[in-house]
């Protein structure tokens, strides 16, 4: 499999990094050639008596797996189609025997995932360290400790996974699965949609569920319990400032560009939102446009708001998929009226994704698990 897995990841790494696409060609030869190759080597040891049936079922499982992860992520626009496809593509290739350190048995392919996605935030944090002014730099990591260390925002936090956490690993071993690091994920990932969607309220879910906790489980007084919360709250700490924080906005800044609507063009990944609304009443209009980062044009009693991206918006006036606007919606954004737009600069994802595969073949698993042991 290493050939067609090192042709693969070159070919779509240079391809995405010149003209900013990933061919369907050399995704799907790829697929085909691993699908066949699998087949041969199944039926050859079949026959030999020498293959598992569970090796067979795990492939099976761990490729859908990949399919569901690679149109989930599509879906959801963390990545975009052609990214979705050149992922299955490399799980396809991936023998699952690759996957040691950190093994999870059915979705063994979830560390590659791990893998991409951390070489992917280093690969931001060098991007926003080098090419960012020292002196912003300097004022964007004191505003970044000092949000940390916030006392009244801890705390909260501290409750708020302390109970969700419970509720994961409960769900995770009810389906047989020990990942620590999977559950980290899930935890972090729902308190970020939950916390979204409830605000202030999760609070009063959060005590009861730890006054349950608390009370039914001992697991709760146990060290290794105390130093994976800890750990969680830090990682998320991190996460957040990166990610959401003033370190995000230091690297919205620097890949954000605003231009004329007539200079749009297509596949370009915007950084605004433009919301339709019907009969919109006067009084709810003007207080709208007291928003100084808010636009609004009003024709034939619709108003049309052009507003910074919020994952919570769900009244759009198109949908914008991963790979950026289209045609279409470029003709929409210009009859509208409104003269300027900020869009996105992004970088090329293939590149990342081909690290992450080597990376993983060359530490025969989790490279999370290999830096802790490196460290501690």
């Amino acid at each position: 499999m290493l050939p067609a897995i090192l042709l693969l990841g070159i070919i779509t790494s240079f391809q995405d990094w010149k003209i900013g696409k990933i061919r369907n060609k050399w995704v799907l030869s790829a697929t085909i050639y691993a699908i066949i190759i699998h087949t041969i080597l199944f039926s050859y040891y079949g026959l030999q008596g020498q293959l598992s049936s569970l090796y067979i079922y795990e492939t099976l499982t761990d490729f859908f797996f990949a399919i569901i992860i690679g149109f989930s992520f599509w879906y959801f626009k963390i990545w975009s189609a052609a990214d979705g496809k050149l992922f299955i593509a490399f799980v396809a290739l991936i023998p699952i025997s690759t996957y040691n350190l950190g093994y999870e048995k059915w979705i063994p392919s979830i560390t590659l995932i791990i893998n991409i996605f951390f070489i992917g935030l280093i690969t931001m944090l060098i991007i926003i360290i080098t090419q960012t002014k020292k002196e912003t730099l300097f004022n964007t990591f004191k505003s970044l400790i000092k949000t940390t260390f916030d006392i009244k925002s801890l705390l909260l936090l501290t409750l708020n996974l302390f109970a969700l956490q419970w509720i994961v690993q409960s769900i995770l071993i009810f389906i047989k699965i020990f990942n620590p690091i999977l559950g980290m994920g899930i935890t972090l990932i729902a308190y970020y949609f939950i916390e979204s969607i409830l605000k202030k309220k999760l609070i009063f879910f959060s005590l009861g569920i730890a006054i349950l906790k608390i009370i039914i489980d001992p697991s709760t007084y146990t060290l290794n319990f105390a130093i994976e919360f800890v750990s969680l709250i830090i990682i998320w700490k991190i996460v957040k400032g990166i990610f959401l924080g003033t370190f995000a906005k230091t690297g919205e800044d620097l890949f954000t560009q605003t231009i004329a609507i007539k200079n749009i063009k297509l596949g370009m990944i915007l950084k605004e939102y433009i919301l339709k609304k019907d009969n919109l009443p006067k009084k709810e209009i003007e207080g709208i446009k007291a928003d100084k980062k808010v636009q609004v044009i009003i024709k034939n009693n619709i108003t049309y708001i052009k507003k910074k991206k919020n994952i919570n918006e769900y009244d759009k006036y198109f949908n914008e998929e991963a790979e950026g606007v289209t045609l279409e919606q470029i003709k929409k954004i210009k009859e509208i009226g409104f003269k300027r737009i900020k869009i996105s600069h992004t970088i090329p994802f293939a590149p990342i994704i081909f690290l992450g595969v080597l990376c993983t073949i060359i530490t025969k698993g989790n490279i999370l698990i290999v830096l802790k042991h490196l460290l501690f």
